[in-house]
């Protein structure tokens, strides 16, 4: 039970649960930084950066993506940033465990004299390639913006990491219990203003030039440009709250019903908890299927889950593996509960290379990989007679594949119908 309310309006067990935060006025929202403003748009994020350009880049400038270079959009350059085991980062972009362990770097050759962001070589600033900004040995850009050199590593370098009670990182700095919690109390339930107003034609709290919010309280240009809600995939959590927490018991979830209230007219609550006037795609299950099953499917309770297992009463759950048993927790993860990485994999035509893009991040065990040979995107040409080197120097530059994952929810309806003559 949960009956003391505290100055902020969240309710504890008991009242040295709360927290220290200000208790701003009426018409004042609580900023991230503990202070109160006129509205959260006029309040500074946890880096010192304005609400509306929340991301700090390694530059210190302050953008609003974190990095958008797919998206057409004013985000951050690319960093390379070391990881703990390799801290030492190289003049051609290698991250090494010891700074003696780096390679000479040559030179660039007088005709190709300016050194593009990915090491390479150009006649100009104006002919490197804008897409390609992660050398050969990081080839990996991560969703973040950063180059790495392998996928796992895309989950802890230059990422902010939030502990387990607020597992989510909000793009003010702050660690929320889910999406919705990112948001300043008053736009919880959909309203943009204090006067309780919403425009129709964008989401709460953002404006004409991106219109969209996504989970970690930014806005874009267009709602797939944001990165899909994850979703309860952890069988000790299972249940997917109202509020886009995910909650051990339907029970817990109920509860968590009396934190929050009704959309405003013209909003929907979305499965990140967020009220918007289009829900984005997710991971995970829906609303109205909220449980995560043992085998990975979603249920509405327990009841529809061991009722399909086919399972004893003893043992009513049944694992993805077929294997009966007691309590739910005791099954493996099932593969398809693995979100997969959002990363872009910079391919020279002379290396062969390997990804790991659906990892484990406990037990690092590797689900799925991609093996590029050397010179497997170089395209087949033929020597004639009229063209005896048909070749030229862009086939052997380097290639760029983005590797994005699809969310459950844009394929979970899709069928495979059988014709009826099989």
């Amino acid at each position: 039970m949960t009956p003391i309310k505290c100055p902020d309006n969240t309710c504890v067990a008991n009242v040295k649960q709360c927290s220290n935060q200000r208790v701003c006025a009426e018409n004042e929202v609580l900023c991230p930084d503990n202070t109160c403003g006129s509205s959260w748009t006029a309040c500074k994020s946890l880096n010192k950066c304005p609400m509306k350009t929340p991301f700090q880049c390694q530059n210190g400038e302050c953008k609003p993506i974190k990095f958008a270079v797919l998206y057409d959009d004013d985000g951050c350059d690319a960093e390379i940033r070391c990881p703990k085991y390799s801290p030492f980062s190289c003049a051609d972009g290698e991250c090494v465990g010891d700074q003696s362990f780096c390679r000479v770097q040559p030179p660039c050759p007088v005709e190709l004299p300016h050194r593009c962001v990915d090491r390479t070589c150009a006649e100009s600033a104006a002919k490197c390639d804008p897409k390609s900004v992660c050398p050969a040995s990081q080839p990996l850009l991560c969703s973040s913006g950063v180059c790495a050199k392998h996928a796992f590593e895309c989950d802890s370098i230059g990422v902010q990491t939030c502990p387990e009670g607020k597992p989510f990182v909000c793009a003010s700095g702050l660690c929320a219990e889910s999406p919705l919690y990112c948001l300043p109390l008053h736009q919880r339930n959909g309203q943009s203003n204090f006067e309780g107003e919403q425009h129709l034609d964008w989401d709460i709290g953002c404006d004409s030039v991106r219109p969209h919010l996504c989970g970690d309280g930014s806005c874009r240009k267009e709602q797939d440009h944001c990165p899909p809600f994850a979703g309860c995939k952890n069988l000790d959590k299972p249940y997917l709250c109202q509020d886009g927490v995910c909650g051990a018991t339907q029970e817990e979830c109920d509860l968590r019903l009396q934190l929050i209230g009704e959309c405003v007219e013209g909003t929907s609550r979305c499965e990140d908890g967020i009220c918007r006037i289009n829900c984005p795609h997710f991971n995970g299950c829906s609303k109205d299927r909220p449980l995560t099953c043992p085998n990975g499917y979603c249920a509405r309770d327990e009841a529809e889950c061991a009722g399909e297992s086919r399972c004893p009463s003893d043992r009513p759950f049944r694992c993805i593996t077929n294997e009966c048993v007691a309590d739910r927790v005791a099954c493996k993860t099932p593969m398809r509960l693995h979100n997969t990485k959002d990363v872009i994999l910079n391919i020279s035509p002379f290396i062969t290379r390997n990804l790991e893009f659906i990892m484990d991040l406990k037990s690092n065990a590797k689900f799925a990989s991609l093996t590029i040979a050397s010179g497997a995107l170089i395209p087949t040409r033929f020597a004639s007679k009229t063209d005896p080197s048909p070749y030229n120097q862009t086939d052997l530059d380097n290639t760029q594949i983005a590797i994005r994952p699809v969310p459950d929810s844009m394929i979970t309806h899709l069928t495979h119908k059988i014709k009826e003559y099989k």
